[in-house]
């Protein structure tokens, strides 16, 4: 099939199912721009293009990355391509420097980004290189296949999910209850960086914590190195608890067994593989977030007619940051020198759900809010249409 062909035929599937055109300000508390409408082991970054149009959009991807780490790049990179087809009109041109993974190399990569005139910028992965890019890029905006796990600086986007995001959604699903005394429990794997996010959300919606204390999270040790602080714990009106899911459960098994914060209300950090546990009908007031699946059957056919392969989690996020990138350039948002447009309260609806960003970097994702209520999983918050 053409490629001609090919892009008219996923517009019209992608306008049977209402994903029209152009953005459409959607239902809610606050509507979201719909973005769906409408070399081998290199020593330095090595250049290629990838459509004919005139707006320039700069790739900063390591090529030589082994195993599954190669594969998300690529993916990555065929999901903005996609994007190029089916969304971009013939108005872009993507300049894709694939480096060999280290700073310097994505360092050349941004100066001949920043020469060439591009735009905006897509990728790279890491804090090191990010950082080493965004150096040579000035003002141009750069969207990071990263999370916000990383500290970034002024024009850096990062664009991926992590739990901390559900976190700081569940506290804005609640903050205006009336529970008012705040609480965190950090396993001792858990970065500083994850806590001060969580604590920043807080003081975003004027919640004080009434402490923070380090678990370890082995069993038979989460009570011993919690003791001490019980009483407190069993009176606040939120614990979040922070950690990797066999941590959450040590925390959760052993107020279950001691009888600790019976029916009272539990923030749970966990990751998409750990919805099992969240679901655990025991665990009497959990509150926990549930990123929807991306809807990769919108794209699935025309990539897999394109790359031979069925589109993944890595290329709805390349395509929605280049369907992101269309949508600014239709309503005239996308310019070198600004960040206008990328961020405020609206925010988008992509492949992967609602997001928006806020000045700083700060990436929010819709997610629905369950509890565990009477032995059962009772949905909070929906989606919505927007934020």
């Amino acid at each position: 099939m053409s490629n001609s062909n090919l892009r008219k035929n996923v517009v019209n599937k992608l306008v049977q199912a209402v994903f029209i055109s152009c953005l459409v300000f959607l239902a809610g508390c606050q509507s979201s721009q719909n973005v769906l409408d409408g070399i081998e082991n290199p020593s330095s970054a090595s250049s290629a293009t990838y459509g004919d149009g005139k707006t320039l959009v700069g790739v900063i991807l390591p090529a030589n990355a082994s195993g599954q780490a190669s594969s998300t790049s690529q993916d990555y990179l065929n999901g903005a391509k996609l994007g190029v087809d089916l969304l971009g009109q013939g108005q872009f041109k993507l300049l894709i420097q694939r480096t060999d993974g280290t700073p310097k190399s994505s360092a050349i990569a941004a100066a001949q980004i920043l020469q060439a005139g591009a735009s905006i910028v897509m990728g790279p992965l890491d804090k090191a290189n990010i950082a080493a890019a965004k150096s040579g890029l000035k003002t141009i905006p750069m969207i990071a296949f990263a999370s916000n796990s990383i500290s970034t600086s002024s024009g850096v986007y990062p664009f991926l999910n992590d739990s901390i995001l559900g976190v700081n959604e569940a506290i804005r699903a609640i903050a205006d209850s009336n529970k008012s005394s705040f609480l965190i429990l950090q396993s001792n794997n858990v970065s500083s960086q994850s806590v001060k996010r969580v604590t920043a959300e807080m003081a975003r919606r004027n919640i004080k914590t009434s402490g923070a204390y380090t678990y370890n999270g082995k069993l038979n040790l989460t009570y011993s190195s919690l003791k001490k602080h019980i009483k407190t714990i069993s009176d606040a009106d939120v614990v979040i608890i922070l950690g990797n899911s066999e941590d959450v459960k040590s925390v959760l098994d052993t107020f279950k067994i001691r009888k600790i914060r019976a029916d009272r209300t539990n923030i749970i950090e966990v990751r998409d593989q750990s919805q099992i546990l969240a679901a655990d009908s025991s665990y009497q007031g959990v509150i926990f977030a549930k990123l929807p699946a991306p809807s990769l059957s919108t794209i699935n056919s025309a990539f897999l007619t394109k790359f031979a392969r069925s589109a993944s989690q890595e290329s709805a996020y390349g395509f929605d940051v280049m369907a992101m990138i269309a949508g600014l350039q239709r309503t005239k948002k996308l310019d070198s020198n600004t960040d206008a447009g990328i961020t405020g309260s609206v925010g988008f609806r992509a492949l992967t759900g609602y997001f928006r960003f806020h000045k700083g970097g700060r990436l929010e994702r819709r997610h629905e809010i369950h509890q565990i209520n009477n032995k059962a999983v009772v949905l909070i918050q929906e989606l919505g249409e927007g934020f």
